[in-house]
């Protein structure tokens, strides 16, 4: 039996939170501007890193050094949602590989865990962050295998197979 009352609008709240994080995850994996976008309130704020400012100002920030990735992949866990109204603030945990280049160390693999601890805010139904603070748990780095592997076809907007698969009716 499905919620109602105020146990749907929670249930609602969270899934829609939970997807704002997971557009966030898409969106950097595949370099993807607007979508990237889409996740922050014009107003909201980034620590992250090296980096602490607008979100805006963040997302000019994340694609450049992006542009220095061969390839990336997030991973999100152990969402923690506290819904407070229009507001909730969250724990999220995170796993990202990055193979990249780096200027001092050459082409690296980075292996970063960490927590994003964000707060959410709900305007006109829709709910993206206000404010986040990346906390990172975990880093390692290593040299990566020589040569790019004939098995990675992922790549970034608008190149990457997903967007071919989201206008396909079907797989």
């Amino acid at each position: 039996m499905m919620p109602t009352g105020p146990d749907a609008q929670g249930l609602a709240d969270r899934v829609a939170i939970r997807a704002c994080l997971a557009r966030y995850h898409r969106a950097v994996d595949r370099a993807d501007e607007a979508l990237l976008r889409s996740v922050y309130w014009p107003d909201a704020t980034e620590r992250h890193a090296s980096f602490d400012g607008t979100a805006d100002a963040f997302v000019e920030w994340g694609l450049k050094l992006r542009d220095s990735f061969e390839a990336c992949a997030h991973q999100i866990s152990n969402v923690m949602i506290d819904l407070r109204g229009d507001q909730a603030v969250t724990e999220a945990l995170f796993t990202s590989l990055q193979r990249r280049r780096d200027p001092e160390a050459g082409l690296v693999v980075d292996h970063l865990c960490g927590r994003y601890l964000d707060l959410f805010e709900a305007r006109n139904g829709e709910w993206r962050i206000a404010r986040r603070l990346v906390v990172y748990d975990w880093f390692e780095r290593r040299v990566p295998t020589p040569g790019r592997s004939p098995l990675l076809n992922g790549g970034r907007f608008p190149d990457d197979p997903l967007y071919a698969h989201l206008t396909r009716q079907g797989p």
